[in-house]
């Protein structure tokens, strides 16, 4: 039963997107988002749009997303949501739109169930041995922060969020024995980065751009819809049947929603400087919100009847405190600065802790064997010029390992 309830909840959310971006009233990509507006006023050639909308965005649905769910079975936003952005763009018509829109996510969720089927049913199952690329993550998650800082203020303040972090844990820790010391150490991390990003001010009085006035009116004009698309996004989160970056898709496979949801919030930090400008420039929002808080927000909660309003609400809040999101980033300089120093974080500990995974996963579905094909894909990868993402690499070719390992036995 749960999965024609998750194909409903995928399909419904590819639709609300799909019909966003139809109407011009946002896009998941960022990229695709400053044009969307005369795409959906018929400016401009609808093939054309979807077909260079199809070419930004394929690599990141094959790359981004698809390898991560088809080891856990979690979906990531990116399969849906960026088709959305292309359903949107092909289609004149919003009944269209919603249609197509809503056949993507019911197939999409189907196709992710009946894989998971595949791997448990091999005659050698794969499946637990694929969530052993998690395994390093868990581990290395508080380094996100340690990272960001680094890449943002040198090496020393690094140094700093490795130290203190870890020993006030371990501090709380043994007087809260309750507690987990990744997520621990990991908040810590999170709250002196921020400290550090927020020591610089300007005194400077503010005055909101006049080019951003519009976009304010008009990406507030699309606030149903838009919350409509952020309750989905939190209840699906709420439920953990998805996940926002990789890393959440991950931590959830292996339970620890915790973890993931802290790193959905994180990721808002990181995209809320990025979003709301764009945003505001383009006069149009992101279908999921700010990348990936309100998906948190749901794996956090995790009372899946609180969902769609907690969702709705977080979007809300969103929209309508733009204005002051701007205000903020222009009096801490820094915490606009953090934004790319927070995405530069998670995008490395996630790729050095995947690949790491993806050896752990094939050698213990192909001792020995394993480590060496997925070693030799990542070095081809690098050596060919990373026709796939980074990121992508260790689970594809523990995927790989795995699938040649059953085709071997039952050939000898």
């Amino acid at each position: 039963m749960s999965i024609f309830w998750r194909a409903v909840l995928f399909g419904t959310i590819t639709a609300l997107g799909a019909i966003i971006a139809q109407r011009g009233l946002g896009a998941f990509h960022d990229g695709i988002r400053p044009s969307i507006r005369e795409i959906s006023r018929n400016k401009g050639d609808r093939t054309e749009s979807a077909k260079s909308v199809w070419e930004m965005s394929i690599g990141f649905i094959l790359y981004y997303g698809l390898p991560f769910s088809l080891v856990t079975g979690v979906m990531e936003k990116h399969i849906f949501g960026l088709m959305a952005d292309w359903i949107g763009v092909r289609f004149h018509r919003t009944i269209f739109a919603a249609l197509s829109g809503a056949l993507w996510g019911v197939s999409a969720s189907l196709v992710l169930a009946g894989a998971q089927w595949l791997f448990r049913s091999l005659p050698h199952p794969i499946s637990q041995d694929l969530l052993q690329i998690a395994t390093p993550l868990i581990a290395t998650m508080p380094l996100i922060p340690v990272i960001a800082a680094t890449v943002q203020f040198g090496v020393r303040k690094g140094l700093f969020l490795v130290g203190v972090p870890t020993f006030l844990s371990i501090l709380i820790i043994k007087i809260f024995t309750s507690l987990s010391p990744t997520p621990t150490s990991f908040i810590l991390g999170v709250f002196l980065h921020i400290i550090l990003a927020t020591r610089e001010k300007n005194p400077a009085p503010f005055e909101f751009p006049e080019a951003l006035v519009d976009g304010v009116k008009e990406i507030r004009k699309g606030s149903v819809l838009l919350m409509l698309s952020g309750g989905a996004f939190a209840l699906a989160g709420s439920l953990l049947w998805l996940g926002g970056e990789p890393a959440a898709v991950m931590l959830i496979g292996v339970h620890h929603p915790i973890e993931a949801g802290l790193i959905g919030l994180y990721s808002w930090i990181g995209f809320a400087p990025l979003v709301t400008y764009t945003a505001l420039a383009s006069r149009a929002y992101s279908p999921s919100g700010m990348p990936d808080g309100i998906s948190g927000l749901g794996l956090l909660v995790r009372i899946p009847v609180l969902g769609p309003f907690i969702g709705a609400g977080a979007m809300f809040g969103e929209i309508w405190g733009a204005k002051s999101f701007i205000r903020v980033f222009s009096r801490y300089p820094g915490l606009h600065g953090a934004g790319a120093a927070i995405r530069d974080g998670l995008l490395i500990v996630t790729e050095i802790s995947l690949f790491v995974g993806g050896v752990l996963s094939a050698n213990s579905i192909w001792p020995t064997f394993g480590i060496y094909i997925v070693v030799a894909c990542w070095l081809l990868n690098e050596a060919g010029g990373r026709p796939v993402l980074r990121v992508a690499v260790g689970p594809l070719a523990a995927i790989g390992v795995g699938l040649l390992m059953n085709i071997y036995y039952l050939t000898v």
